[in-house]
């Protein structure tokens, strides 16, 4: 079946009919082999993968050398990483600020069409209704998570219009920010407090 043979009367679709291409990364120990270097690509593990985003500060970067089937391993701006080792699973979007980056084979990237934001796919392999679909695929070594890309080709993804999709994606990140602010608001309040029990003791 083609894209554009696709029925948007169905609710949900496999992935692999929503994805231009689907990926698993570079194999550890070809990464291994690379030098660091300040001017290197951006290499992507699963501690860089956090809050349906990526963390360019805690990325690794690597000069790629004359390291073979470098393409076939980058990931670049809208793309989705997919944890498929650890103990989580987590998704996220490449953003603007990394450009182009290498992922390790810790990691698979989907590269959607038009039918499905990126945004939204995080979003959705990140909620536990999402998770709890996704993981009776995955097999597990000492309850560890094990994807393949295969497994991942027939996750069902609700199929929603484009205007619902931006609506979950704002709503979500409004909720972000409010625990981010939350969350910034009680470390404050835990300083004050620390402070005026110090100068009470003091007294």
């Amino acid at each position: 079946m083609v894209k554009d043979d696709i029925d948007m009367t169905e609710r949900t679709k496999p992935l692999k009919l929503l994805s231009k291409e689907i990926f698993s990364g570079a194999p550890l120990y070809s990464t291994e082999k690379m030098e660091e270097g300040a001017d290197g690509l951006p290499l992507i593990n699963i501690k860089d993968v956090a809050e349906g985003t990526i963390r360019p500060d805690t990325c690794r970067r690597l000069i790629p050398g004359d390291f073979k089937n470098l393409a076939r391993y980058l990931v670049y701006p809208k793309d989705v990483v997919v944890t498929c080792r650890g103990s989580l699973l987590k998704a996220a979007v490449i953003p603007e600020n990394i450009g182009k980056a290498l992922i390790t084979s810790n990691l698979i990237a989907v590269r959607l069409d038009e039918l499905v934001l990126p945004e939204f796919l995080a979003i959705y392999l990140n909620i536990k209704e999402g998770q709890r679909k996704i993981l009776t695929s995955a097999t597990s070594a000492d309850t560890r998570l094990v994807l393949t890309v295969s497994n991942i080709e027939e996750f069902e993804i609700p199929v929603l219009p484009i205007n619902l999709q931006k609506q979950i994606i704002d709503l979500t990140a409004s909720s972000v920010e409010q625990y981010r602010l939350s969350l910034d608001a009680a470390v404050t309040r835990k300083k004050i407090t620390e402070q005026i029990i110090e100068e009470l003791i003091k007294k």
